[in-house]
Formats: C-alpha cells, structure tokens, sequence
C-alpha cells in the first residue's frame, strides 16, 4: 500500500474513481513494480485500453513490448 501510495499520490484526488477504476488492485501490483514513470504509464493505458489480464500484462511486460515499440 506504501509503495502504491508514493507511486501514485500525484494522482491521486478528485478524479480517483475514473482514475483507477479501469485496472484492478493486481494491475497496479505488476504496474509499481516498474521504475521508470514512461513505461509504467505506457503500460497502464495499454492494459486499460486493451482490456489485458494481469496474465496478458505480465507477458507484455516480460517480452519487452514497450522497449520493442521505441525501436
């Protein structure tokens, strides 16, 4: 909860239902895990958009997709 509370406490205010009710607890778990802000919020709108699992995240996230697409 700390590190989702720093991770996100920019966020964080009035628009916090439209904000994070598009991905599920688990989303955000895979989601904090990655440091660099771009990327993490690269995969953020890719999974909300895409409607991915946490499965399918996780396996986008582990074969590179976002370091795929910048070349």
């Amino acid at each position: 909860m700390r590190l989702f509370y720093t991770t996100y406490k920019n966020n964080i205010g009035q628009s916090l239902t439209d904000e994070f009710s598009r991905l599920s607890w688990t989303h955000y778990c895979e989601l904090i895990k990655i440091g660099d802000f771009n990327k993490r919020q690269y995969y953020e709108q890719y999974a909300a958009l895409e409607n991915l699992s946490v499965r399918d995240l996780k396996r986008q996230i582990n074969s590179l997709h976002y370091e795929r697409l910048l070349m």
